[in-house]
């Protein structure tokens, strides 16, 4: 079951990691943002990819144990620490559509930065 997971998930890689790649983008745009607001930002922004990379994986992979296999990966590497830091800032609450939008245009040059930086500069502020 494990090898049909991850031969289903690869089939949606690209989608994937285009997903992946927009959510680094947006982390270095929440880097930026005023330093209450940087988590919050960072925990919409962690939401819209999980919606994106699921709807990767569901138009390539239509593997229920494929989804659960990922969904429990994403769950592990992220949930804990997102659990605590993001309560208020889930999908659905409204809180995300509330933040303002935050400005763009440094995002073609964050494209070719990693996610290392934006990521320190976002813990720090955990408190």
């Amino acid at each position: 079951e494990y090898l049909d997971s991850i031969k289903c998930i690869n089939q949606a890689g690209p989608g994937i990691q285009k997903c992946m790649s927009d959510m680094f983008v947006a982390l270095h745009r929440a880097s930026k943002a005023p330093d209450r607001q940087q988590i919050p930002y960072s925990c919409c922004y962690y939401h819209d990819f999980v919606e994106c990379a699921e709807g990767a994986l569901s138009s390539k992979c239509k593997l229920p144990a494929a989804k659960k296999f990922f969904n429990d990966i994403i769950e592990h590497v992220f949930g804990e620490v997102l659990n605590l830091a993001c309560s208020k800032y889930k999908k659905g609450t409204g809180a995300c559509e509330a933040l303002p939008v935050l400005p763009t245009k440094d995002d073609s040059k964050a494209r070719d930065k990693g996610f290392i930086d934006p990521l320190a500069v976002i813990a720090s502020k955990l408190g």
